[in-house]
């Protein structure tokens, strides 16, 4: 499968995790370079050609094809690539295309079997479709900065461009859709991600406001949603740990863990709501007594008393930690000039192929005279691009849901958007982790109903 990947900084991750499951990604870039080959980190902390290590992860495995598409000669060596592709990933927008002198219209009718996936800001319709942004420009309209840092403070953004990692993520996985939906159909489409979307997909804000007016707040390094308590990131003696306490069974265990302090022995605290109200009081206990353990100790001291602690690791910890090391997350391979340089694996696993890195990033047009030479015309492009109607992509697909809480659910929510019958099973004992219940504080069940019905749609 080749992939032209025009999509720089907003959808690099897209491209990359095509390469790590064996697509030939094609970079085109201008003569002067992409701009993600002058963003820091730096290696060895020279700002110098090719020493981008934000390019040179997000790029692994690609090859460089330098095209100038201002260019009439460039241009027609583009659309004969085109021609030759099965999927071409943007950044560009609508805009840029025009003034390039081409559109998605003629993308197509240059390639009807070409699926176009357009990672874009503010997507490619609506008053904002010509702005241009960045990263926290789309966290912070896309809500999710709202809810980052001190509630007495100015948002905080997110790092490593996450709106972007997220909305690539996305991209990847319509773009496996659209496939699956030509291949069922022999008729392709375009995929359309705007980034300020994708961020109102990280949490519920937007749908509580909708559904109960509930306007959820800042609440620095605790939950903001009110699960339990403690429920946060608590200081340790050597840096950071995550607690999270919510049944009765946990807090009972807590108590007996930290001392059983007379002022928290009261049955009354095993109302996590009531907790919740006297956060200060909690808080006070639980900081007194993680101030005094080393982040290691909380760990496992914490999976002795069943309550769920996680250390918080600093990069070094998490390349030393034991469980990355057993699944060797991280391999070495060869760099002419850095010499054995670290990789990150894909991060998917399959039980019988193997997905993995095909090679370092590309030098600026180190491919183009390969792919050029290698080009061929196609001219039995005459497929209708219409799909047929109320046929949706996974139609016919029956998954069983034995997924809790937020992750699980809301990768089988997606899939039943696309057509899947997606049967969620639950205990008959014991009741589903997310669902509201009725010793819930009504303050906190009406979010849980909207939250777990949202997770959930379509199933």
């Amino acid at each position: 499968m080749r992939i032209l990947d025009l999509a720089d900084r907003a959808g690099a991750l897209c491209g990359r995790l095509f390469s790590d499951l064996g697509a030939e990604v094609i970079k085109i870039e201008p003569p002067t370079g992409a701009a993600s080959r002058t963003l820091a980190p730096f290696a060895q902390k020279l700002k110098c050609d090719d020493s981008s290590l934000h390019f040179a992860h997000f790029n692994a495995g690609k090859k460089s094809v330098v095209l100038d598409l201002f260019d009439s000669h460039d241009k027609q060596i583009f659309l004969e690539l085109v021609k030759s592709s099965d999927i071409l990933i943007d950044s560009l927008g609508q805009d840029d295309w025009h003034n390039i002198g081409l559109s998605y219209d003629s993308l197509e009718t240059t390639n009807p079997q070409l699926i176009i996936t357009s990672i874009t800001d503010f997507g490619l319709t609506g008053p904002y479709s010509l702005y241009k942004g960045s990263g926290i420009v789309s966290s912070a309209m896309g809500g999710i900065m709202y809810l980052c840092g001190e509630k007495s403070k100015p948002p905080l953004a997110e790092s490593d461009d996450q709106s972007y990692q997220l909305a690539s993520a996305y991209a990847a996985f319509g773009t496996l859709i659209a496939i699956h939906q030509r291949e069922q159909h022999g008729t392709a489409q375009r995929v359309e991600i705007s980034v300020q979307e994708t961020q109102a997909t990280m949490q519920h804000i937007a749908v509580n406001y909708a559904s109960n007016a509930n306007v959820l707040e800042r609440e620095g390094s605790r939950t903001p949603i009110g699960g339990g308590m403690p429920y946060g990131v608590y200081p340790t003696k050597d840096g950071f740990c995550h607690i999270v306490v919510i049944p009765t069974s946990h807090w009972t265990n807590f108590v007996d863990w930290i001392g059983s302090p007379d002022a928290l022995t009261d049955p009354i605290w095993e109302n996590r709501h009531l907790r919740i109200e006297n956060k200060d009081l909690i808080e006070h206990f639980t900081t007194e007594f993680t101030i005094t353990k080393t982040k290691s100790q909380l760990f496992h001291d914490g999976q002795q008393h069943h309550i769920t602690v996680a250390p918080i690791n600093t990069p070094r910890e998490f390349v030393d930690d034991p469980n990355t090391k057993a699944r060797k997350t991280f391999f070495h391979i060869k760099h002419p000039v850095w010499g054995l340089v670290p990789m990150v694996r894909p991060p998917f696993r399959f039980s019988e192929t193997q997905a993995s890195v095909r090679g370092l990033a590309p030098k600026l047009g180190e491919h183009t005279r390969e792919i050029l030479s290698s080009l061929k015309v196609d001219c039995n492009n005459s497929t209708d691009r219409r799909i047929p109607d109320k046929v949706l992509p996974l139609s016919g697909f029956r998954i069983l849901d034995f997924s809790q809480a937020i992750a699980g659910p809301v990768l089988t929510q997606l899939l039943a958007q696309f057509g899947a019958e997606v049967i969620k099973v639950e205990s008959s004992v014991h009741q589903q982790r997310g669902r509201s219940s009725v010793r819930t504080d009504p303050r906190i069940r009406l979010q849980q109903k909207v939250t777990f019905a949202d997770v959930n749609r379509n199933k």
